[in-house]
């Protein structure tokens, strides 16, 4: 997701569009409009959103909570190529919210699985979750 994208996402919420209730779960899939590569810009900056949110109360008078704990209740994908990328993914979303990505139909990546098996600080409950875990809990799919 560029920075235009988080933006228009986060834009959202201050228009106190509520589509938390269960009936619309939002998935970062590799596509041009989604937030592919594990959330790109939003992750690393939500933390600046709620700081506006705290030094601008006003501005995010219609939000019931911080931005970030929003950002926990999207799913993101894998793709972020680095150990330190996924750990820090991990850190900002919750092992819960991330699923293996593979940018397939394009070769981008042979190692997609392997990136989540060598990440250092993952456990092996976090790396199932992940390969996984999350996609069969998110889709229903009994395992």
């Amino acid at each position: 997701m560029h920075e235009h994208q988080a933006s228009q996402f986060l834009g959202l919420l201050p228009e106190g569009v509520e589509f938390w209730r269960g009936q619309l779960v939002v998935i970062d899939v590799p596509s041009d409009g989604g937030a592919a590569h594990g959330g790109g810009y939003l992750p690393s900056y939500a933390a600046r959103s709620d700081y506006g949110c705290n030094r601008f109360a006003e501005a995010c008078k219609p939000l019931k909570k911080h931005p970030t704990e929003y950002l926990r209740q999207l799913y993101f994908d894998s793709m972020v190529f680095t150990p330190e990328g996924l750990r820090h993914l991990v850190a900002e979303c919750g092992v819960s919210q991330i699923m293996i990505g593979t940018d397939y139909p394009y070769p981008w990546s042979t190692t997609t699985v392997d990136h989540v098996l060598t990440t250092p600080g993952l456990s092996d409950a976090d790396k199932r979750a992940i390969l996984s875990g999350n996609a069969a809990r998110l889709l229903k799919i009994p395992v």
